[in-house]
């Protein structure tokens, strides 16, 4: 289970991030997400170079998964909207990819940015 403090962050992230997809007409540019959200007065950006990404004022799971449009991976949305996603590389033990699936065991609320277009994400 998450720590308190990360999950009332969490939280807060969702209702940035609520504001932010009304003001951008539902598609997130991507300078939006990278500056990110405020945190005592410091910026915490919610989206890394790499797909799975946990800003340091979270605990220990990640806020968001990625994918770009042009993705070589075979991430989609289901018609259900489960989200097959590809894991960062091949080790399914990599710290990332472990914390990512402990995620979804313990229903830890996730963002996914999928890319529309270069530089334009919908949340």
């Amino acid at each position: 289970m998450e720590d308190s403090r990360s999950a009332a962050i969490r939280q807060q992230i969702f209702e940035w991030l609520q504001q932010k997809i009304i003001e951008n007409d539902d598609v997130l540019p991507y300078n939006v997400i990278k500056t990110g959200f405020i945190y005592q007065g410091k910026a915490v950006p919610l989206m890394g170079p790499q797909g799975i990404f946990k800003p340091q004022v979270i605990q220990y799971y990640p806020i968001s998964i990625t994918t770009s449009p042009n993705s070589p991976y075979a991430d989609k949305i289901a018609e259900n909207s489960t989200i097959s996603y590809k894991y960062r590389g091949s080790d399914p033990n990599f710290h990332e990819n472990v914390r990512l699936k402990e995620a979804m065991k313990n229903n830890i609320p996730l963002v996914y940015f999928h890319g529309v277009i270069k530089g334009r994400y919908l949340a």
